[in-house]
């Protein structure tokens, strides 16, 4: 089996990535050629650092300035509340209007019924009054009838004329 490349320590390896590098270990931190960076170097590197961030910054706040703002987002919901709510009163308007026509519809047939009830029985009355009447005019013909003479006579019945001239 055979180990990668560098999955074991070897001093040797560093000594050659690390130009500068003196071995021995016996050296103070900080007095290594690799932990010396000047300042300008370091300035270097947080510019190059702050600029990454900054071009991150941007493509970011790109990809987020098509989003609304808050206000607008306030104001879709206001927009979205009130659309609903009218919408909810138009319904229960519609309903309500629809209830009322059917009650109305409902008193209006019993209304209604009463009426015809009411004409029906009026109709009765004033059939019996025809009936009556037209018996008393029976008896009145008769009386003045010349053939019978005072007696009534139970086949005679009286006409009414269809036209004022007196023909049927």
């Amino acid at each position: 089996m055979t180990e990668a490349p560098y999955s074991r320590f070897d001093s040797s390896q560093v000594h050659d990535l690390t130009p500068g590098f003196k071995g021995g270990g016996g050296d103070p931190p900080g007095t290594d050629a690799v932990s010396a960076i000047t300042r300008d170097e370091l300035d270097a590197k947080l510019s190059a650092t702050e600029s990454r961030i900054e071009a991150s910054l941007a493509r970011m706040e790109a990809n987020t300035s098509h989003l609304p703002s808050t206000g607008q987002l306030w104001l879709s919901a206001a927009s979205a509340v009130v659309a609903t709510v009218g919408l909810l009163l138009g319904i229960v308007a519609f309903g309500g209007d629809r209830f009322d026509g059917g009650v109305t519809l409902g008193l209006s047939a019993i209304e209604q019924k009463i009426g015809v009830t009411e004409i029906a029985r009026e109709n009765a009355e004033q059939t019996k009054q025809i009936e009556m009447l037209g018996q008393q005019m029976q008896q009145v013909i008769m009386a003045l009838s010349p053939q019978s003479g005072g007696k009534s006579q139970p086949d005679m019945q009286f006409q009414l004329p269809l036209h004022r001239d007196g023909s049927n």
